[in-house]
């Protein structure tokens, strides 16, 4: 479970009167949860508020056993402490405006709801008011940081049109799907429209006569389908993309937003030359989550 869903859950259960506390400066500018330490993770501390927070909601709420709520609590933990590594790196601290944006989005969280109610969802969550503050600023950092390594001037990605014109045509996918949605209708009727549809294909019928009647992914391009590069879509889907060839489709591959048949196309290179910032767009996000997670895993965990 991510940490967006996670913070807009609680965000919506309910908000509380608050003015951002000053709980000890820390590296990127943060201020720490106060409390017991659980571990560290690199050189930074880890409050057991914070590690209870995930292991229970990834228990309680994602319903994942011991040792795998373990593993990814840790892994949440590992990713904020690489935020906060990379910012010290680059001598970057959470800014003026950063601060202020946080306060000025979660004050008008706050206005549709009351101090009890948001005390509740924090309850609820297992949350403490530092911790919510805090993690609200580690991803505040985040986008900080991200605005900071793409900015060429900065010399963090490299970033120039040959290099990302060669990564397109090593690393991007160009797919056209038929998305069967979850939404609206039962799991099992889902699945089985979407079996039909794969049985209708396994018997000859066009691929793009069916898609045309049958799609729900408004978002596709009726003629050039989807672009997408790693990282971007779930695991199971760009697993089923990366196993075809240029021409081939998969079965039904299911996801959480419903059931897929995707066929791969050629990288176009019409496509390419048109859309070509937005590409270097999700480039530049691929490349910066892989540094993130590169420094993430290099941060040794050491639990007290």
């Amino acid at each position: 479970m991510t940490l967006v869903k996670r913070m807009t859950a609680a965000l919506f259960a309910a908000a509380l009167a608050v003015s951002l506390c000053s709980c000890g400066s820390s590296p990127g500018g943060l201020d720490f949860p106060s409390g017991e330490t659980a571990l560290t993770v690199g050189s930074y501390d880890v409050s057991a508020d914070e590690y209870n927070y995930y292991y229970y909601n990834y228990t309680h709420t994602d319903g994942l056993d011991d040792a795998a709520a373990r593993d990814a609590a840790l892994g949440d933990i590992r990713r904020n402490r690489a935020v906060m590594s990379m910012a010290e790196e680059y001598g970057l601290e959470l800014s003026d405006e950063g601060r202020a944006s946080v306060e000025s989005y979660t004050a008008a969280m706050m206005d549709g709801v009351g101090t009890e109610a948001f005390a509740e969802g924090l309850d609820e969550y297992k949350m403490s008011r530092e911790l919510f503050l805090f993690l609200m600023e580690v991803g505040q950092l985040e986008t900080e940081l991200r605005d900071y390594a793409f900015d060429e001037r900065n010399d963090v990605i490299r970033a120039d049109d040959a290099t990302v014109e060669k990564d397109i045509g090593e690393n991007f996918y160009a797919v056209k799907q038929i998305l069967i949605s979850k939404d609206g209708r039962s799991e099992s009727e889902a699945r089985a429209l979407a079996d039909e549809i794969a049985g209708r294909l396994d018997a000859g019928e066009d691929f793009d006569a069916l898609c045309a009647g049958y799609n729900e992914d408004d978002k596709q391009d009726a003629g050039y389908g989807r672009y997408f590069t790693g990282g971007m879509y779930p695991e199971e889907f760009e697993e089923a993309v990366g196993a075809l060839k240029e021409g081939e489709r998969s079965g039904v591959v299911e996801t959480g937003v419903g059931f897929h048949i995707v066929k791969r196309l050629a990288i176009d290179p019409e496509y390419v030359d048109a859309n070509f910032e937005t590409l270097r767009y999700y480039y530049l996000n691929r490349a910066f989550n892989e540094m993130l997670a590169a420094r993430a895993e290099s941060l040794e965990a050491v639990w007290k």
